[in-house]
């Protein structure tokens, strides 16, 4: 069975008439019309609003196969926010590594522009923080 058809099935169990659904769910009257109609294909948002106004889980206007659409759709995004999630930190780490590799470079420049006296002095103080 289609959205529309259980929207007005779950309407008429409860005695309602579109125009008092449509103002429990803050849609107009016409609107409603056309969904139960199948004229309109109604936002998740909008099922949301109907469902509560029957007083029913939003599953139980939506098919098994809408129901999983909406979980996979839903999962996606989830994948989606942590991949950017760690995309970002890996960027931002991958940012610090070259300039790290950019204060490294400069350094090393300066210790070969050093004497090999000075150099050697350089040599003992690294090997010093090691062991340290």
């Amino acid at each position: 069975m289609d959205i529309g058809s259980k929207i007005k099935q779950f309407r008429n169990e409860q005695g309602l008439t579109q125009k008092q659904l449509a103002a429990k769910s803050t849609i107009s009257r016409s609107y409603l019309g056309d969904v139960e109609k199948n004229r309109y294909h109604a936002s998740v948002e909008t099922l949301k609003k109907i469902a509560e106004a029957l007083g029913l889980p939003i599953t139980k206007l939506l098919t098994t196969e809408e129901q999983l659409e909406i979980a996979t759709g839903s999962l996606n995004e989830v994948n989606e926010t942590i991949s950017n999630y760690y995309l970002s930190k890996t960027d931002k780490i991958y940012s610090r590594e070259l300039q790290l590799d950019a204060e490294d470079n400069l350094l090393m420049n300066k210790i070969k522009n050093l004497s090999e006296k000075n150099r050697k002095i350089v040599e003992v103080l690294v090997n010093q923080l090691e062991n340290d």
